[in-house]
C-alpha cells in the first residue's frame, strides 16, 4: 500500500510581494492601460483603434464610467482638477492624505464601454451587461422598455431639466462632474392612465367618497384668472392648459374673448373650451367672468372644478397667450400684444371633496384601471350610493 503523504506549507507574504501589490491593483486602471500601450518616447504602439502586441485587437467606443475613477486616473475625467498630498493628524504623525481641487470628490474617468461591458475585440463592439446599453454602454435602459405605456427619460430631462439646473457645462470646468449622470440614469415617464416602475399597472379613477357628503366635504376647487396689458381694446387670445389626476395634459383651442360681447357670452366660450378637452378631462365646468373693463384691457374670471371627476385640488391651470408662428398657426391664434395672465387658486369656503382611488368605496384592479364597487356604491369611481342600509 503506497501512503501518500500532504505537506501543508504555510508561507509569510515578503516583502517584494507587498511592493507589487500596488501595480497589482492599478493594472485595471485607465492610467496604466494607456501607458501599456505606448513606447517609452509617449508615441503609440498602434494605430488609432486597434490594440495587442501585434495590433490586431479593435477597441471598442469609450465613455464616462458609472464608478468614481481612482486617484492615478483624474486625467481622464472631464473635470480640470488637480491632486496633491496634505498632511493630517499633525506634523509629529508624519501622516498625508492625498487630495483634489474638484467639486465633487471621485469623478468618473472615461473608460471603455464605461466599465459596464466586454469588449468584442474582433468587431470593436461592446456587449454590454443586462440593463445598459447605447455606444459604449453609456447609459441604462428602462424597465420593461415601459411596457409600451411610456417613455424613457434620462437625468435631464426627469430632474435637471425640471428644476432649471443648467447642465450643460464646458469641458474643464471643475463643476462638471456634478453632473456626470445626467444623461446616464433613466427611468420611464407613463403615459396618461398607467403607472408603476415600468408603466404596467393602471390607474384607477378618482372621486369623492360618497358618504362624507351629507355634513362636509363639500366644496370645490376654485382657480382664477387675471388678465391684464390689452391696452389696444381689440380680442384677447390665449390657449388654457390642464393636467388631470391620470397624468394626461391638455391644451383648449385658441379662446377669444374681447368688449363687444356679453360677459356670460365670452364665459361660455371659456367653459365650452375647457370642457371640450379631448378624453372626458374635464366632463363639466363653470366659468364666471369677475370684472372686465369696457374694452377688455383687463378681465379676471374663475373657474369652478364641480364635477364629480375633478374633486379636490386640481393642477394649476396655465395660460399661454404666444404663438410661434402666427401666420401658419392651425387653428388661428393671434398673439394680443402686451397681454399677460397670472392663475391662483381661491380660499375655499369649505373642506374640499375628497380625490380617494375608487372613491374609497371600492378596489382598484391595477392590470384594467376598473373599480370593483362595493355593495352599495356604483359609477366609475364608486362615488355614487345605490342602496341604502
Amino acid at each position: 500500500m503506497k501512503v501518500i503523504t500532504l505537506l501543508l506549507v504555510a508561507r509569510y507574504v515578503t516583502a517584494t510581494e507587498l511592493t507589487t501589490m500596488r501595480y497589482t491593483l492599478d493594472r485595471d486602471s485607465e492610467q496604466f492601460t494607456r501607458n501599456f500601450e505606448k513606447h517609452n518616447d509617449g508615441s503609440d504602439i498602434c494605430e488609432p483603434g486597434y490594440t495587442g502586441s501585434d495590433c490586431s485587437l479593435r477597441k471598442c467606443p469609450y465613455s464616462l464610467s458609472f464608478m468614481p475613477g481612482r486617484a492615478s486616473e483624474i486625467l481622464y475625467t472631464p473635470s480640470s482638477g488637480t491632486e496633491e498630498n496634505q498632511a493630517v493628524g499633525g506634523s509629529d504623525q508624519g501622516a498625508s492624505q492625498l487630495t483634489s481641487s474638484l467639486t465633487f470628490s471621485n469623478s468618473h474617468a472615461y473608460k471603455e464601454c464605461g466599465g459596464r461591458g466586454l469588449c468584442d475585440r474582433t468587431t470593436g463592439r461592446c456587449k454590454c451587461f443586462s440593463s445598459y446599453t447605447g455606444t459604449g454602454c453609456r447609459r441604462q435602459t428602462c424597465p420593461n422598455d415601459c411596457s409600451g405605456h411610456g417613455i424613457c427619460e434620462d437625468g435631464f430631462h426627469s430632474l435637471y431639466g425640471r428644476s432649471t439646473v443648467e447642465q450643460a457645462r464646458d469641458l474643464g470646468q471643475k463643476t462638471h462632474s456634478n453632473f456626470w449622470s445626467a444623461v446616464k440614469f433613466r427611468s420611464c415617464k407613463c403615459d396618461r392612465g398607467y403607472r408603476g416602475f415600468d408603466c404596467s399597472l393602471r390607474t384607477c379613477p378618482h372621486g369623492d367618497d360618497p358618504e362624507t357628503e351629507c355634513s362636509d366635504q363639500l366644496a370645490s376647487d376654485k382657480q382664477q384668472i387675471k388678465c391684464t396689458g390689452n391696452s389696444g381694446g381689440a380680442d384677447s387670445w390665449f390657449t388654457l392648459a390642464f393636467k388631470d389626476h391620470l397624468g394626461g395634459k391638455y391644451t383648449t383651442r385658441p379662446i377669444v374673448v374681447g368688449p363687444g360681447v356679453a360677459q356670460t357670452k365670452n364665459a361660455q366660450v371659456i367653459q365650452k373650451a375647457i370642457e371640450n378637452l379631448p378624453d372626458f378631462a374635464v366632463p363639466t365646468v363653470e366659468v364666471d367672468i369677475i370684472t372686465a373693463s369696457a374694452t377688455y384691457s383687463q378681465f379676471t374670471f374663475d373657474v369652478d372644478f364641480k364635477d364629480g371627476a375633478t374633486t379636490n385640488k386640481q393642477a394649476l391651470l396655465s395660460v399661454d397667450t404666444t404663438v410661434e408662428c402666427e401666420d401658419s398657426s392651425q387653428p388661428k391664434f393671434i398673439a394680443t400684444a402686451g397681454l399677460t395672465c397670472t392663475v391662483s387658486r381661491l380660499s375655499s369656503t369649505g373642506t374640499l371633496k375628497e380625490a380617494k382611488e375608487c372613491g374609497g368605496r371600492g378596489l382598484c384592479d391595477s392590470s384594467t384601471g376598473i373599480c370593483s364597487c362595493f355593495t352599495g356604491y356604483y359609477g366609475d369611481s364608486c362615488s355614487q350610493i345605490s342602496t341604502y342600509v
